[in-house]
């Protein structure tokens, strides 16, 4: 067993390991300027303030709480498509978050590393292909399978307690995911787009901070356990 603090990192992908969250941002603006043009700016603030919710999802609120009108599934489909159309390629070229490759390689060998995002899973999985990222990870979960979903099957996959998992997203819908497998949580707070995580919710500003929280315990406090 790994002297760690934790047995299993989970990470979400958007704003934690790729900075593609502008990107996606700009696509629901896109997206909207079309489909409701006087709705655009509540979409976008919507979005803003559900980082991390399945796109399905999203956009069935947008109509039903913005719009004021259902959204048929097939519609929400033909939407969903078209945002994986503007994001897709421009998220495979995107930066990596500061810090970022600097903890897959550093722990990807000591630990099980997962992604554990919303965005839908073959299309993650061809983002990762193409940033050369895919053989960091253990496994890779998105979209339909629900995040706390996804941390629960990581935590029975290896046998972990809830608390050997340690599950860091950069949204309140993360930290929620992680509340209901009752697995750990850090948060990654942006400057630009602050997240209202609860007040007693741990913080970093990127994954460089994050290595304070992977060190190996102290021997003292490792043989206590």
């Amino acid at each position: 067993m790994s002297s760690l603090r934790y047995q299993v990192l989970a990470l979400d992908f958007d704003g934690v390991i790729v900075d593609s969250n502008d990107i996606k941002t700009q696509a629901i603006s896109t997206l909207f300027s079309v489909e409701a043009p006087r709705h655009v700016d509540a979409a976008v603030a919507f979005h803003k303030k559900h980082l991390g919710l399945n796109r399905l999802r999203k956009f069935e609120l947008i109509f039903r709480d913005i719009i004021g009108q259902p959204l048929p599934e097939k519609e929400a489909k033909r939407l969903a498509d078209e945002f994986g159309n503007l994001v897709k390629n421009r998220v495979a070229e995107c930066e990596l978050m500061p810090g970022a490759k600097d903890v897959l390689k550093r722990f990807s060998g000591r630990i099980p590393i997962y992604i554990v995002s919303a965005t839908p899973e073959e299309e993650l999985l061809e983002i990762l292909r193409h940033q050369s990222l895919l053989s960091y990870f253990k496994g890779v979960f998105g979209s339909p399978t629900t995040k706390g979903d996804a941390l629960r099957k990581i935590c029975r996959a290896h046998g972990f307690s809830p608390e050997e998992l340690l599950f860091v997203g950069d949204s309140t819908l993360d930290f929620y995911a992680a509340q209901a497998a009752s697995t750990d949580f850090i948060g990654i707070a942006s400057a630009s787009e602050p997240q209202s995580f609860p007040p007693d919710v741990k913080c970093i500003h990127g994954l460089g901070e994050l290595q304070k929280w992977l060190v190996p315990i102290p021997a003292a406090e490792h043989d206590a356990q």
